[in-house]
């Protein structure tokens, strides 16, 4: 388990004021991220798109509950926000009946999201662009891949709507009602 020094390190506190506004820009986050993920899933299309909004919003939910609940905010300046939390999450959720599913869920989307984006090894580096490079490269591997061949080639950096479906009704959707669930109690 992570120290109070360790989760120090990780994250600064917030005043008052500040805790509002993280909160209200975390609420609009996660909500946009759902609303965007929703209506892909919808409309049957863009499956990275719909990996990457779930994720979005697992990750803007956790923001959110440490904003609300604890007045803290991670603090990017080292990097490796993703990863680090994680280890916050564990510290602030330890005592919740739900602690270990919902590390287990958060782990789960990381790994996947790293396979994604294997070519951006340097966590830091994450970051809106990561995300909408990511979705360019799906967007052209597919239209290569039509266009040279009759039958379209998986490359290794692309999502089916299928494994998008699973992901989040298997990972995003549960880590977001427990999440609320956290953040509301």
């Amino acid at each position: 388990m992570t120290t109070i020094e360790e989760i120090r390190a990780y994250t600064r506190e917030l005043s008052p004021e500040d805790a509002r506004r993280a909160v209200r820009f975390n609420e609009v986050s996660r909500d946009e991220a759902i609303l965007t993920y929703k209506m892909f899933f919808e409309q049957n299309r863009l499956p990275r798109k719909v990996f990457i909004e779930g994720y979005d919003a697992m990750y803007a939910a956790a923001a959110l509950f440490l904003a609300k609940k604890h007045r803290v905010k991670l603090d990017d300046v080292r990097g490796g926000t993703h990863r680090n939390m994680r280890a916050v999450l564990d510290f602030y959720t330890h005592d919740s009946k739900h602690h270990a599913r919902l590390l287990r869920l958060y782990e789960i989307a990381v790994e996947r999201f790293n396979s994604l984006s294997q070519k951006y090894f340097n966590e830091s580096h994450f970051a809106r662009k990561v995300v909408k490079d990511l979705i360019d490269e799906g967007y052209h591997q597919g239209k290569k891949a039509t266009y040279y061949s009759e039958t379209p080639r998986k490359d290794p950096l692309s999502l089916t709507m299928a494994d998008a479906k699973k992901f989040i009704k298997e990972i995003a959707e549960p880590f977001l009602f427990i999440m609320e669930d956290l953040t509301n109690d």
